[in-house]
C-alpha cells in the first residue's frame, strides 16, 4: 500500500455509519462524498470526475435514492435528471 487516504468514516457509539464518509482516488482527490445516519445513506450523495467537476448528485432517504438525481458531462454540463422514490424511478 502506498498510504495514501482511500476513505475517510466517522461512526458512531453503535459502530455504524453516522456523518459523511468521503472517498479518494489513488492520487488524493475526492471522488464521492455520501451522508449517512446510523449506518444509513441518509442525506447528499455526491460523486466527481477526475478533473473535480460534479458527475452525480443526488439525495438518500432510509438508504435509498429519493427526490431529484442529476448526472454531468465531464464539462459540467447537466446530462440528465432523474426523480426517485424509495429508490425506484418515478420520472
Amino acid at each position: 500500500p502506498d498510504g495514501s487516504l482511500k476513505t475517510e468514516t466517522n461512526y458512531n457509539d453503535n459502530g455504524q455509519k453516522d456523518a459523511a464518509e468521503t472517498d479518494y482516488n489513488s492520487d488524493g482527490q475526492v471522488t464521492s462524498k455520501t451522508e449517512y445516519k446510523n449506518g444509513q445513506k441518509q442525506g447528499k450523495y455526491i460523486s466527481y470526475f477526475p478533473n473535480g467537476g460534479k458527475r452525480e448528485e443526488g439525495n438518500y432517504t432510509n438508504g435509498k435514492k429519493d427526490g431529484e438525481w442529476k448526472t454531468y458531462d465531464n464539462t459540467g454540463k447537466e446530462k440528465e435528471t432523474k426523480k426517485f422514490k424509495d429508490g425506484v424511478i418515478v420520472q
